[in-house]
Parts: C-alpha cells; sequence; structure tokens
C-alpha cells in the first residue's frame, strides 16, 4: 500500500486533503441538523462519536502502534522517520494513531 501511494502523488495528496478535512466535516455534522431543526439526528451522532471515543482510547491504551515500518519490517531511508517523528530508536518507539500517520520526514 505505501509503495503504491509513493507512486502515485495525486492518490496520495487526496487521502492527505481527506485526512486534513475530517475533522472540519465532523464539526458541520454536529451543527447542521440543529440548524435543520433535526435535533434527534444530531444527539444520535454526538451519541455514536462518544461510544466510538470511549470504545476506542482504552484500545490505543492497550495496543499501541508501532507503524507499518516495524510490523512490515520495511527498509528505512534517511527521510522517512520512525512512527513519532524522530529518527529511528535503538528499541522500537510506541506512538498514539495519528502520529503514527501524520509524521512526515
Amino acid at each position: 500500500m505505501l509503495a503504491w501511494v509513493g507512486n502515485h502523488p495525486a492518490a496520495d495528496q487526496f487521502l492527505r486533503v481527506c485526512y486534513v478535512l475530517l475533522l472540519p466535516l465532523m464539526t458541520v455534522a454536529v451543527i447542521v441538523p440543529p440548524m435543520c431543526r433535526r435535533m434527534q439526528t444530531a444527539k444520535e451522532y454526538v451519541l455514536a462519536g462518544a461510544v466510538s471515543a470511549a470504545l476506542c482510547l482504552p484500545l490505543f491504551a492497550v495496543i499501541q502502534v508501532r507503524g507499518p515500518w516495524e510490523y512490515y519490517g520495511y527498509a528505512r531511508t534517511p527521510s522517512r522517520r520512525t512512527t513519532c517523528g524522530r529518527s529511528r530508536p535503538s528499541r522500537p518507539t510506541r506512538c498514539s494513531p495519528s502520529t503514527s500517520i501524520t509524521a512526515r520526514g
């Protein structure tokens, strides 16, 4: 997957834009339904988000991310950094999921 995205810069850029727009779109999803008199829809969305967070946070604490380079054993290049954005340490580094995805070298 990483090799494919690396060979297709347009797909890489599209996925980065989607990731950046995620938070603003989630915010709009909370604000717009009440403005359109659909309060029940807004309450369901907020409840679903709260339940998802309540289920995911313990999982993130137990199953920490090492990133695809550690898991699959991909070769590192000088421009690539660890999942935390630091140079490769002597032992595997564990980080939160979002830093492993957004860290750039």
